[in-house]
């Protein structure tokens, strides 16, 4: 079985991933668009929990600026800071984007040592609501299982 195409809220017919429908234009991706497996993404989770204490790539202090919020958002006590929305004490840390197809969140919680990363190949209002209910379902999960 092949993998999911993304589409559209406004047009529910999937696109193939071989066209340049499927996808932004590269100059609308600062990061220069990432696609990658959820396997990776995984490694990438743990890459940040692990904040440079088991590996050397990146250093203690490079997580701690990457991982920092810089810019108050005024948003209930959001920081912003090198891509990531941040809470005021650093515990949590998330970030979520999408290129009208697809909608990815993902959510770093080191007090809890635990990540979440919730994506849908379907972009718009309605999936916006689906993640923050999945977010949502899954962080009152993990405080029970905590309990």
């Amino acid at each position: 079985m092949g993998s999911p195409w993304g589409h559209s809220a406004s047009n529910q017919t999937p696109v193939d991933p071989s066209t340049l429908e499927s996808d932004n234009p590269q100059v609308m991706g600062p990061a220069g668009d990432v696609h990658t497996t959820l396997a990776d993404i995984a490694k990438y989770i743990n890459f940040h929990l692990d904040r440079g204490e088991s590996q050397t790539l990146l250093s203690a202090a490079t997580f701690s600026k990457l991982q920092t919020g810089l810019i108050d958002m005024d948003l209930n006590g959001l920081l912003y800071g090198l891509g990531w929305n941040v809470t005021a004490d650093g515990k949590v840390m998330f970030h979520s984007g999408s290129n009208t197809k697809w909608l990815a969140q993902l959510t770093i919680n080191h007090e809890k040592n635990v990540g979440i990363f919730i994506v849908t190949n379907i972009a718009g209002e309605k999936a916006d609501e689906a993640i923050g209910l999945v977010g949502e379902f899954l962080v009152k999960r993990e405080e029970a299982l905590s309990n």
